[in-house]
């Protein structure tokens, strides 16, 4: 099992943290609501908790008869997000639903016109080269690259795999063209001997389940430097 984490910034000149914090505590979920927020941490630089939606879900199923059979029942979605006072990557969620759109919607809501959200699009490689500052070690042994040119008329999806680190062999056979939209990465701890090894994408991060929050920081704050 892996976690997914995606990231997306939160800009404007009237955007703040603090606000946000204040309204998400106000919208607490309970319940006799339909959605809400469960607050974890709240400061003037970082709010963090689980945005919560109930949704009531109705199943038809056919019996060997041919009747039609209606089940009612309860599910409840949970997002849990993390904003900070970042100018990118600043607002962080963590196994996103694919229909994550009342959250964007509420999220909306509490902010002033002339406020956007939007996801972020990192370029893989330049993220492992931020990454290589904080860490050490860091070996690639798998890179996807979309769109790579063939011909003038051709172009292929591509994956290069390997025993040991594969960048060279892009170099190599592809020489920078295409787009790398995802690699497994595998490094060590500095003043440690813990070997992590997790997946950068285009869209995100996906890290193993066990992942505790100080592993995942150096991917955040090297997702960020790409963007000073």
């Amino acid at each position: 099992m892996s976690r997914r984490f995606r990231w997306f910034t939160v800009g404007g000149e009237r955007f703040s943290v603090h606000a946000l914090g204040t309204c998400v505590l106000a919208d607490e979920y309970d319940e006799r609501k339909r959605s809400g927020f469960v607050v974890d941490e709240r400061s003037r630089a970082r709010v963090s908790g689980t945005f919560i939606e109930k949704l009531d879900l109705e199943e038809e199923i056919e019996d060997p008869f041919g009747r039609i059979m209606r089940y009612k029942r309860v599910e409840y979605r949970r997002l849990r997000f993390s904003c900070c006072g970042e100018d990118h990557a600043n607002l962080e969620l963590e196994d996103p639903p694919r229909a994550s759109g009342a959250f964007f919607a509420r999220i909306g809501m509490f902010l002033d016109q002339g406020i956007h959200v939007e996801p972020v699009r990192p370029d893989v490689m330049k993220w492992i080269r931020a990454l290589e500052k904080d860490v050490t070690r860091v070996q690639i042994s798998s890179i996807s690259v979309s769109d790579a040119p063939l011909s003038a008329s051709a172009r292929a999806d591509v994956i290069i795999t390997g025993t040991g680190d594969v960048r060279r062999d892009l170099s190599t056979f592809l020489d920078g063209k295409g787009t790398v939209a995802a690699a497994d990465v595998t490094w060590r701890v500095r003043e440690s001997d813990d070997r992590l090894s997790c997946e950068l994408t285009r869209a995100g991060a996906n890290v193993p389940e066990h992942w505790t929050d100080a592993q995942v920081r150096p991917l955040r704050t090297s997702l960020r430097a790409q963007f000073r």
